[in-house]
């Protein structure tokens, strides 16, 4: 963020992004949603000694901003307190947490009602009109508006104006049975949120229900933004799930999973949301880019979205988010080709660096033109 919005709009962006989580939770307690909320935290652990301290440069960086929001862990303490003994060092941001996202959209979805928010489930947008006004249509009828905001997720992509900036691509996860007792005993029950030091990031943690929930990057790429029931298919989950969770510790051998998911997500290749007005369109708003990462970005662009609908000139207006669409993709074919090769040489890296290889140079090359991970590697 601080190469793309310079020091200080970075600062302000990350202090709007802590300030985000504490409304979400705030909201949820006002009006009595239970979204599953845990303040357990998040780790960033490495599995290779190759991988240690790569949050070292992070923390040294904010220092001088009074900024710390990190705190190192050896690998032992990890084990001791959490039973997740493949990792050999990690950094622990204690104020994050996780929740549950289909409860909060279930309460969001309530309150809203309770407002008197007129709400259609189920009614896609097969059009945008962009005269005067504005024209939604939908496989039912057609709605005029003086200003329309797009909050469509990985279906922006389908958007001329937005499709150059965005690739959609799959991700899925999965709940183990329940295990509660086991959890217990080896202190997961109680573990912050677990990413690894890979460049496709898998995920772990647990759950209020005593499952182990992880996730991954799913098989699927989208062909000119087009999101299809391949986005929902990734047959390879249970196998791919299983040897990853062997890696990161040996107390769950064997697990498979008792329910899968996968579904589409939206990707920059910067890996940051970015919110704004169409281009040539400037009664047309839009948020997009989230990346996988959604609740605590999307606080911030209804925040966004409401400045710029209303016409206000203030910080939220003026976030480092508020940007033009990058276009920095090429055209179809050559970006699912792009992509595909791109993604395939992040998992190269990812599997050099874990068996203690170099990758090759031309690898090397090509996991270097989209953000992945926390960290890339792709420059080792």
């Amino acid at each position: 963020m601080r190469r793309l919005f310079g020091t200080e709009r970075a600062l302000a962006a990350g202090h709007a992004a802590d300030q985000a989580l504490e409304e979400v939770i705030s909201f949820c307690a006002e009006h009595d949603i239970d979204a599953e909320i845990r303040r357990a935290g998040w780790l960033w652990g490495a599995t290779l000694p190759e991988t240690v301290g790569e949050w070292r440069p992070i923390m040294e960086m904010l220092v001088p901003h009074q900024v710390t929001p990190l705190r190192e862990l050896a690998g032992e303490e990890i084990a001791d307190r959490w039973g997740i003994t493949g990792t050999l060092g990690g950094a622990i941001d204690e104020r994050s947490g996780h929740l549950q996202p289909a409860k909060l959209v279930r309460g969001l979805r309530r309150v809203a009602l309770e407002m008197g928010v007129e709400i259609h489930e189920g009614t896609a947008m097969t059009a945008l009109g962009r005269g005067s006004p504005l024209t939604v249509t939908t496989p039912r009828g057609r709605v005029t508006a003086n200003r329309v905001v797009l909050a469509i997720y990985a279906w922006a992509a389908q958007l001329p104006e937005l499709r150059r900036s965005l690739v959609t691509v799959s991700y899925s996860v999965a709940t183990t049975p329940v295990m509660t007792e086991r959890l217990e005993q080896t202190g997961f029950a109680n573990a912050p949120a677990f990413n690894e030091t890979r460049n496709m990031i898998n995920s772990l943690r647990p759950t209020v229900s005593g499952r182990a929930l992880f996730g991954k990057p799913g098989t699927a790429l989208s062909f000119g933004g087009k999101v299809s029931t391949a986005h929902d298919r990734d047959w390879d989950w249970n196998l791919d799930a299983e040897r990853r969770r062997r890696e990161l510790d040996p107390h769950y051998p064997g697990l498979s999973a008792a329910y899968a998911w996968s579904g589409p997500i939206d990707r920059t290749k910067d890996g940051l949301p970015f919110f704004g007005r169409l281009p040539g369109h400037p009664d047309i708003l839009y948020a997009t880019g989230f990346s996988g990462d959604g609740v605590g970005p999307c606080r911030l662009a209804g925040k966004v979205m409401a400045a710029m609908a209303l016409d206000q000139h203030d910080e939220w207006a003026d976030l480092g988010f508020v940007r033009p669409p990058m276009q920095d993709l090429p055209p179809e074919p050559i970006c699912w080709l792009g992509v595909k090769m791109v993604r395939d040489a992040l998992g190269r890296v990812d599997d050099a660096v874990h068996a203690g290889r170099k990758p090759d140079p031309v690898t090397r090359k090509l996991a270097s033109l989209l953000a992945s991970g926390i960290v890339s590697r792709s420059d080792e």
